[in-house]
């Protein structure tokens, strides 16, 4: 029996949504919007970093782009590695 027919459709995901850390039983690890920030932050530019020696932000700016409050993790981290280094650093 051959498939003829379907149907497909897109669900948007994001780590900074409420339902993307929420786990079997429905408890989700980080309910307050500012822990999945930290959480962001901390992925694409600590743990990745110490890691493998590289960021996770590729600095295409589709998060800024889209970011209601206009936050640019960009120039977080930038200003993270400004008062890491002093000076410009550069």
């Amino acid at each position: 029996m051959a498939l003829t027919e379907g149907e497909r459709f897109r669900r948007w995901d994001s780590c900074q949504l409420d339902e993307f850390a929420r786990v079997a039983g429905g408890e989700s690890f980080r309910e307050a919007r500012s822990a999945r920030q930290r959480h962001r932050f901390m992925r694409k530019g600590k743990y990745i970093y110490e890691k493998f020696g590289e960021l996770g932000c590729v600095g295409c700016g589709r998060c800024i782009r889209t970011c209601v409050a206009n936050i640019s993790i960009v120039e977080g981290f930038n200003a993270i590695y400004e008062t890491a280094v002093g000076g410009n650093g550069r």
